[in-house]
């Protein structure tokens, strides 16, 4: 296959990075070799616009048969352990709407707006992707499946993260995987979204966070459904 590997960072994409075969960087994307599978790898900057800019301009240059999106998230819920893998199957844009004057949030579906239409289907604030894993890899069970956030500021304080759990009961929060669901779907390429858990959604303190360990685990991860499928 021909796969996209999409981060926010190089960070988070460059253990992939070393174990490419005959690497190459071609305006600003890394290009190589894992099995016979054609990877390349795209690392957008944070946030939605970046990743919607990037990703748009790559997929413009060339063609590819997946788009797979990593990185690491915020977890809702906290009998997850930290540091595992987690697949997005669900990307809700929770910030996209209005309040009203009780400051109560307000959907593009009830504002009477849509996100977009495709294939006959509305989509307001959540894109729900139709692909499974299990259409291109042999995947580990032991992956965890989940909604997510995607948010332009970060859940740090008691009173958000309460009104987001009330209107959406999401399982995770990112700043990129809305935007990589919302290029695909438009551009009617195949995307998965796989990230692990770097932190529990809770007051900010930066001391319980473990990036690094989030960080090699879903590279770890997507090494290793690479290595042990069929290009």
């Amino acid at each position: 296959m021909k796969i996209l590997i999409v981060t926010a960072t190089a960070f988070e994409s460059e253990h992939i990075s070393k174990q490419l075969i005959h690497p190459r960087t071609e305006n600003s994307v890394v290009h190589g070799t894992i099995n016979s599978h054609a990877i390349s790898i795209l690392a957008t900057g944070i946030g939605m616009m970046n990743t919607a800019y990037f990703l748009t301009k790559t997929l413009a240059q060339q063609a590819y048969d997946l788009v797979v999106n990593i990185g690491i998230c915020g977890s809702y819920r906290r009998e997850i352990p930290l540091g595992s893998v987690v697949h997005i199957h669900d990307e809700i844009f929770s910030e996209l709407g209005a309040t009203d004057s009780q400051g109560n949030f307000i959907d593009l579906e009830k504002m009477g707006f849509k996100l977009f239409e495709k294939n006959g289907k509305t989509v307001f604030n959540c894109i729900v992707n139709v692909h499974q894993p299990s259409d291109f890899f042999r995947i580990d069970a032991h992956v965890i499946p989940g909604r997510s956030l995607t948010i332009n500021t970060v859940n740090g304080d008691d009173r958000r993260i309460a009104d987001a759990q009330k209107r959406y009961n999401p399982d995770f929060e990112n700043m990129e995987g809305g935007a990589v669901a919302y290029v695909c779907m438009q551009e009617s390429v195949p995307y998965l979204e796989f990230r692990a858990v770097s932190n529990y959604v809770e007051p900010r303190n930066t001391q319980n966070w473990k990036i690094e360990l989030a960080s090699q685990n879903v590279q770890n991860f997507i090494l290793n459904l690479l290595t042990n499928s069929n290009p």
